[in-house]
This record gives structure tokens, sequence and C-alpha cells, in this order.
């Protein structure tokens, strides 16, 4: 029986000027970024046995690994331990993404992984022993061509004797690799302790040292930025890290068209310098001295002549004295230390933080100075959903949880219902607006936002948007009394397994850009309250069907119909909060009997064989006079109830009354002792008397003169002799 599941599988529709600018932006974007879709292959076991190098083996995404060298002392292989012959493994597996959570490092801001996530495992290895392994991983993306350059590719790993779990995902375990080859395609590190490995496309920054003696610090990372510390403006030395985070044109046209009323008044942005210094606000201005913004530069004239005052007076100054994505940002006012060259822009300031250039119109600037946490927003994340589906197979039940962006909702909603058959599980609240909706069209005034604020947030709402940012962690959580319970499915050589002993009713769902196209996929089990509740039902539906088919054969009554048709469903209530534990959405999965029986197994019992035909019993022998007491007890026949007379046995109780009549009727029968007289009975015939001729001469004439009959009657005779006197036998008659 195949299983059925009650919910709605209607994707959310979109209106066609959202989906033409899906599609604008899902262009500009496919070509600045390579998505790949991962499969979930089964991990790589090696046994190292004697080998102690050589070899060169693919690994699941991509990577490949070279054994170079290893064995210790021994030289690796087969060595005795305790009695007994242990050999040396090497386990080799892609991280699904499902497992990226506490797997994978703490990413800062504008990092993202670049490679899939490696598990690397070697057991069974004794003492002194170690191997030398080239881990190769493939390169997903490459940092983006700039002048001067602002990303860099890094391999870092957290290596351990015993092998990561989800719990330490501390960020000081996460170390930065030695590579030892690099190419457009892959990178290469030497791996010789079990551990987790990937690479991260990182931000450059450089770290100089802020000192209270005063310094012009120029820095490498670009050669026109420098900082002039003056002399006691700090009260301690302390180190600042200095990085450039430059905007995404896509992601600046997708905020332009969701928020247009609140960043129309920005025209132009430069990147932002980043100065992460912890030590607050100096006491004496410090000069910073950054590049000019690329509209100035293309104002001025081919000689290089330095801007004029009417392009200084167009930039606007941001800065951000908290550093953070919901921090304000404030307007600047250098005053006369503002100074334009051919190439740069110097200015003086109290903080060493955050800085950016806006083209703003004077009269603007306030209201654009709160469309910075917007724009530095959707620069770090994308806006998206979260996106549940669940399939229940006959023994196999999953649920399905993609962190979609906003304009790839439409095309994996399409896929994964039409073209491989998961259901859709649409989150609550927006089914209950889209019943308020459907009301509000029967009614003659509707109501519209105030402003297009309003609208843009409404909208926001209306589609459960979520901000996907690069190592965002999701909570996906069964609330209530859950019937189900989520675990995560470990590859065998028979195909994925579920580690029911591991069953959690909450999980962890990080997004990664490179790894959107690999949802995560649990799976659903039932719990043990589930499992008790369906049992339960099933015996009282077949006690149900027994007294039924009774009563039908019985003609007592008719079959019930609502009774036949009684069922019981089985809920459950997925909410997906943020990390913080704010609320995303809610979802509903109810689950039918049918389909929990169809899971468990539930089975009515076989009928038993029919009973084979028994033989009648045989008569029991007839009884003899003179047998045992037990013979005579099994052959005593009820007596009918007489009248009651004036007897002992009727003064008697009962109980006594039984006892003695059972004594009586019981009791042997006393024999009749033989006569005194030597008396002897005998049957006489003719046929006995010839017999007896043999013996005596006057046999045969003895019949003639009693006149017995030939046969069969008999005569019953009694002959009285004396031994000591023989016996007279009359003469026989002559024959005629």
């Amino acid at each position: 029986m195949k299983p059925r599941i009650i919910a709605t599988t209607q994707a959310p529709e979109l209106q066609q000027q959202e989906q033409q600018e899906q599609k604008n932006s899902s262009e500009a974007t496919s070509a600045s970024l390579a998505m790949v879709d991962f499969p979930r292959p089964s991990p790589v076991r090696i046994s190292l046995g004697g080998r102690s190098s050589g070899g060169s083996y693919p690994l699941p995404g991509g990577g490949r690994l070279k054994l170079i060298d290893g064995g210790g002392n021994g030289g690796g292989g087969k060595h005795r331990s305790g009695g007994g012959a242990s050999t040396s493994t090497l386990t080799v597996s892609a991280v699904p993404t499902a497992g990226l959570a506490g797997r994978s490092p703490p990413l800062q801001e504008q990092e993202l992984l670049a490679s899939p996530v490696y598990q690397v495992e070697l057991a069974n290895m004794r003492q002194g022993q170690r191997y030398r392994l080239a881990l190769t991983l493939p390169v997903l993306r490459r940092p983006l061509p700039s002048q001067p350059p602002t990303q860099h590719l890094r391999l870092v790993g957290r290596p351990s004797d015993q092998p990561a779990t989800s719990d330490s995902d501390d960020s000081e375990s996460w170390t930065t690799m030695e590579v030892t080859e690099e190419d457009n395609k892959s990178i290469t590190c030497i791996v010789t302790a079990s551990g987790i490995y990937v690479a991260i496309l990182s931000p450059l920054s450089e770290t100089f040292q802020v000192s209270p003696n005063g310094a012009l610090l120029n820095l490498k990372l670009d050669p026109i930025v420098s900082v002039r510390i003056p002399k006691r403006g700090c009260s301690e030395a302390l180190d600042c890290c200095f990085s450039i985070i430059p905007f995404s044109d896509e992601r600046l046209t997708l905020a332009r068209r969701k928020h247009p009323s609140q960043t129309m008044d920005i025209r132009s942005l430069s990147p932002v310098y980043n100065f992460n210094y912890p030590g607050g606000e100096f006491k004496r201005p410090i000069t910073l001295k950054l590049p000019l913004p690329q509209w100035l530069l293309s104002s001025g004239d081919s000689a290089g002549a330095p801007a004029s005052a009417a392009d200084s007076a167009s930039v606007t100054i941001f800065y951000q004295p908290r550093p953070g994505l919901a921090e304000p940002w404030r307007i600047l006012d250098p005053g006369s230390s503002l100074k334009l060259t051919k190439n740069s822009i110097s200015f003086e300031a109290r903080h060493l933080t955050r800085y950016c250039f806006a083209s703003v119109s004077p009269t603007k600037v306030q209201r654009a100075s709160l469309a910075m946490p917007l724009l530095c927003s959707w620069n770090t994340a994308m806006e998206g959903e979260i996106l549940l589906f669940a399939k229940l197979e006959d023994r196999r039940w999953r649920l399905c949880v993609d962190c979609a962006p906003r304009n790839e909702i439409v095309e994996r909603i399409s896929d994964r219902v039409q073209a491989k058959g998961w259901l859709f599980l649409q989150s609550l609240q927006l089914q209950q607006q889209q019943q308020q909706q459907q009301e509000q069209q029967f009614s003659s005034f509707r109501r519209r936002p105030n402003s297009r604020r309003q609208a843009d947030v409404g909208e926001e709402i209306r589609r459960g948007a979520v901000r996907l940012r690069n190592g965002a962690i999701f909570i996906v959580r069964l609330a209530g009394s859950s019937d189900l319970a989520l675990c995560q499915e470990t590859e065998t050589d028979n195909g994925p397994v579920a580690a029911v002993e591991n069953c959690l009713r909450q999980v962890l769902v990080q997004y990664h850009q490179l790894l959107s196209d690999a949802p995560a996929i649990y799976r659903l089990v039932p719990t043990e309250r589930c499992h008790t509740v369906a049992t339960d039902f099933f015996d009282y539906k077949l006690q149900q069907q027994r007294q039924q088919q009774a009563d039908l054969d019985s003609g007592n009554r008719a079959a019930d119909s609502a009774q036949e048709n009684e069922t019981i469903n089985f809920k459950s209530q997925i909410s997906v909060l943020y990390e913080s534990g704010d609320l995303v959405s809610e979802h509903e999965i109810v689950l039918s009997f049918d389909a929990v029986k169809t899971y468990l197994g539930l089975r009515p019992p076989t009928p038993p064989p029919p009973p084979t035909p028994t033989p009648p019993p045989s008569p029991p022998p007839p009884t003899q006079r003179g047998s045992t007491a037990t013979a005579g007890a099994a052959t005593i026949k009820r007596i009918p109830t007489l009248p009651r007379l004036r007897l002992r046995v009727n003064e008697l109780d009962a109980a006594q009354a039984r006892i003695e009549s059972f004594q009586r009727l019981t009791a042997p029968r006393r024999h009749l002792q033989a006569p005194t007289s030597t008396r002897e009975s005998k049957a006489l015939s003719v046929r006995s008397l010839q017999t007896l001729s043999e013996h005596v001469r006057q046999g045969l004439t003895l019949a003639v003169h009693l006149s017995l009959p030939r046969a069969p009657s008999r005569v019953s005779v009694s002959m009285y002799y004396r031994p000591e006197v023989p016996p007279v036998w009359p003469a026989s008659p002559t024959r005629s």
C-alpha cells in the first residue's frame, strides 16, 4: 500500500514582474558563480595494510588522495597488539549538507566555502605510526580579479586524533594549512592526522600596530591607503586589521529593485574600507588617506588634474562607529580637513572603523544614511526562503530542507514537486494569508499599505523571506508532542541507512552559497509514542472486525459503516528558527494511519490451520464382577432421584452422605463359601456323553436312559457319587 500524506502541494504564486526580475538576476548571478550539485556518494575506505607509499585514490566531490609515505617504526601493515592482529584503515568522506553545521569553520564577513568539506579518519593506528597524505581539494570558485586584489584562497583544517563532532565548533581549533600545490582547479596540502579540511575564499587583510608614540603607516594591501597616528593619540598599543569589502553590482541592483524608496537617493558607492580596531575613539584626530572614488576618477581630465570643489561637495563620507550589519551609519563632517588629489582623498577623524564614500545629493544626506545598513545587508546576505519538502515511501520517510535564494524559489519547487515527486510543505503563515486574501476578494474595500516602504515590508512577510548569509545557521525543530523524530543517514554498502539511535527533536542547517544546490536531507522516523498509539489502534481495529463478523454470522445486527471507516491521524509541527531563536516559519505534516501502519509493518495475525478430524472414542470395556475399586468407580451409573425416605442416609448432611454412599458402592463384593458336600454341577448332552464314553463304557447308554437331546439344549444334572464306591451304570437298551 502506498503511504498517503495530508498536506498542500501548491507553490506560492508570483507575479509576472517578479518572475522577470528573477530571470534577469539569475542570468547575472550565473555569470560570476558556478553552482555545483553535490550527490551523496559513499565514503572511500582504504586498508593501508603493509604498504608504505604509493597509491592515488579519487574522492567524492572531485577530490583526490595520494599516499606519500608512512608506517612509522614498523613500516605499517599488520602488527600484534594484545595477542591479535590489526590493520590501519583510512576513511575519507565528503561531509553532506545535513552535517555541515559544526563541521565547517566559522565564517567572517564576505567569507565563503570554496570547496567541499572532507573528513579524514585514520583508525587502528599504533603508537609511533604516522602517514603523510596529499589531499587535493577541488576549487569551486577563484578570487575575483581586481586591482588591488581583495580576495585570496586559503586552506584550513581542524586536525584531531578522534573524528570531529558537531559539538566542537571552536574557531580557535581551526588552523591554516600549508599549501603545497595550487592551480586554477585544485589546491593541495599535506595531511598527517584525522580531521576536517576545506578551502575558504577570504578577503585580503593586513594587520598593523597602533602605538601611543604615533606613526605614519603606509599599508601594503593598497599603496594609496595610509594612516597617520598622532603622538599620545591612544593610551595603549593595539593591533588593527585592515581589509577592503567591495559592493557587488548584482546585489546593489536587487536591493534597488526591492527597496526603491530607501535607496533612490544614493547614486554611487565606493568599497567599504574596514579598520577593525578594538581601542575605540582616539584622544586626538587621526588622518586617513583612502583611494578616490571611481566616479570622481572618471570626472577628472586625462592629465590627472585634481578634482574640483564641486566634486568634493558631492562626496559624502559615511562611517560606522561600531561594526555590525544592524548598527547605524553616521555622516562625517571633515570640515576643512578634506583634501582631494588626482587619486586619493584624505580627511581627519577620531574613529578607526568602517568608512564608505557615497554620491548623494546634499539635501538627501540624512535619508541616505538610513539606507546604508540595508545596502550592507544585501551585499553580505541574499534574500531567500527556507523550503521544506517531504517524501514518504513505504519504509523510508525523508524531510528536505532547502535554503533557496529568492530568484530560484519557483524553479526549485517545480523541480522537487513535479520532477522528483516530493511534497511541498507550505508555511502555516502563508496559508492564513492566502485565506485572508480570498476573503478580501468578496469585500468591496481592500486595505492597502500607506506607503511604498510598508508595501515592501508586507511583501517580505508574505513571502517569509530570510537573509541567507554564508555560514548562517537555521534551526529546524519538531515542536510540541511530535510523532516524528529526525536523524541523519549513514552510507553503507547496501545504501543509506538511518542512524535511529541518534534521533533528535531539532537539527542545525547551515547555508553556504556554493553548496546551496545540495539541500539537507534528513530521515523521519516515528517516535515511541507514535509506535504505541498505532499498535494499540491496530489491535482495536482487529478486535472490532472480529466482533462485527461474529455479529453478522449470528444475525444480531448489520455492520456499521461508520465504525469501519474510523481512523486516526498523526500530526507533527515543524518550526524553522534563526540561530538566535527568532521564528522564521511554521509548517505542519499530517500522516495517515495507513502510512504509519505500512511503515511499521503492522499486519493481522495469520489464521491457525484447520483442525484435523479426530476418530470417535472407543467404548469402555465391560466391567466384571470382582474388579478393583477404581474400575468399579469408573463404571458407576447415575441413580435417579427417589422419594425421600426415613433412612439413616437421609439424616446425614449431604457431604457425609455422599462419602458413605460412595464407600458402599465401591466396596468389593463378598464371595459365597463353597458347599460342604462334594457336589458338582455339569451340563450334559449327547455330544458330551460321547466324549465321556471314550473313558467310560456306559457313556452312550446313559444318554438314552436320561432321555437327553442331541444338541444344543443342555440339562443341568447333579450327580452324587461316593469316591470309595464305584458307580453302577444301567445296561444300555438295544436299538431297533
